[in-house]
C-alpha cells in the first residue's frame, strides 16, 4: 500500500477564540486554537493566525509554521 504525503492542508473541525488568556499569553489575545483534520494525515491541534472573526468550522487551512513546538495555520482563500 502506497502512503500519501503529508500536505499540511486541512479543515477546521472545531475552534475557540481565547480572549482571556492564561498568564504569560496576555499580549497574544485574542488568538484562535483549533482542531484540524489534516488531508492524508492526523487530526491535530494548532493555532490559526488569522483574525478570530474570519475563522469558521469547515474553513480550509494550511500549515504555515512550527514555532516552539506549536503548529500554526493560516486560512486558505
Amino acid at each position: 500500500m502506497k502512503q500519501s504525503a503529508f500536505t499540511g492542508k486541512g479543515k477546521i473541525v472545531t475552534y475557540t477564540a481565547i480572549r482571556y488568556p492564561p498568564k504569560g499569553f496576555e499580549n497574544q489575545a485574542p488568538y484562535v486554537v483549533a482542531i484540524i483534520d489534516i488531508e492524508n494525515g492526523p487530526r491535530v491541534m494548532g493555532r490559526v493566525t488569522d483574525p478570530s472573526d474570519d475563522v469558521k468550522i469547515d474553513s480550509v487551512v494550511s500549515l504555515s509554521s512550527v514555532n516552539e513546538d506549536a503548529l500554526e495555520f493560516r486560512l486558505v482563500t
